[in-house]
């Protein structure tokens, strides 16, 4: 009976997606009174302090990642450990080759029980193979998983660093949020970026403020049927871009500054947001 290899793809990628110290790649310090905030913050004198400003704080969690000193380290390291296992299981595969090549060339002069024991052979190395490749991922796993909690904290804690200093009470990453006018909620991406190590200009923070509530729309994004925003697949990635177009659609249309995930709203901002759940839902049939 003839030996089937069967080529093993060594297919060791892995990336790595930092995501906030808190859920919902969202930051909070420690709960202050809207009043308590503004006070601590320097206006001009033209503007009205209210419960308003600053409705909405964003910044862009995979630009923050990829660059960061220490985004750049941990995939160095990844990618030599990945390089070393790939090499590994290239000079083991074309051991098996070799031993099996050998196999069918001789394997008519050979005994049935010769045969027997060659095949054995060659699928016990086969299995070792098998095996090796399953620890490689394994470790490649652990690595990730270590050099992600660790970008995780960094970027949690300068989060707080930063919300200490300027007084800002929440800030939120762009992952569960549908939609975000730049006009009207602040970004500061840059400010993440050179707070940890980055070689970026960061304007210096300033707020909006208005008399009256911002327009902020929510949705409860498990409700949505077959959109999962925990799968990180091909699959997923597209609904969430079709979410994200239909979302700006919406807001266009009603006049809303950000839609986001429902756990992504405050106490404050729960006594004027509007779910507009089923009208996305209706919109993503």
């Amino acid at each position: 009976m003839r030996f089937r290899i069967i080529t093993l793809l060594c297919c060791l990628s892995f990336s790595l997606l930092a995501s906030a110290q808190a859920s919902g790649g969202q930051i909070r310090r420690k709960e202050t009174k809207p009043a308590q905030v503004s006070n601590n913050r320097n206006r001009s004198s033209s503007r009205i302090p209210t419960k308003y400003e600053c409705p909405f704080v964003i910044y862009r969690l995979d630009v923050v990642t990829q660059s960061i000193p220490a985004y750049s380290k941990a995939k160095s390291e990844i990618d030599a450990l990945q390089a070393k296992y790939e090499q590994d299981l290239k000079m083991m595969q074309d051991e098996l080759t070799r031993h099996n090549n050998d196999y069918e060339k001789n394997k008519k002069r050979m005994s049935k029980k010769d045969q027997k024991n060659k095949e054995d052979q060659l699928q016990t190395m086969y299995l070792q193979i098998q095996q090796y490749f399953k620890d490689c991922q394994d470790d490649l796993n652990k690595l990730a998983s270590k050099k992600q909690n660790d970008i995780n904290n960094e970027i949690g804690y300068a989060g707080l660093r930063i919300m200490n200093k300027e007084s800002i009470k929440e800030a939120f990453s762009d992952n569960g949020v549908y939609y975000w006018n730049p006009e009207y909620c602040l970004d500061i991406t840059n400010v993440f970026i050179k707070e940890l190590g980055g070689n970026v200009y960061a304007a210096p923070i300033s707020f909006k403020y208005s008399d009256k509530p911002p327009k902020i729309g929510y949705v409860y994004s498990e409700r949505i049927s077959g959109f999962n925003p925990s799968e990180n697949t091909e699959f997923q990635q597209s609904n969430w871009e079709r979410l994200k177009r239909l979302s700006k659609m919406i807001a266009d249309n009603d006049g809303y500054i950000c839609i986001v995930d429902a756990s992504q709203i405050s106490s404050v901002q729960a006594d004027y947001a509007v779910n507009i759940t089923n009208k996305l839902i209706e919109k993503f049939k």
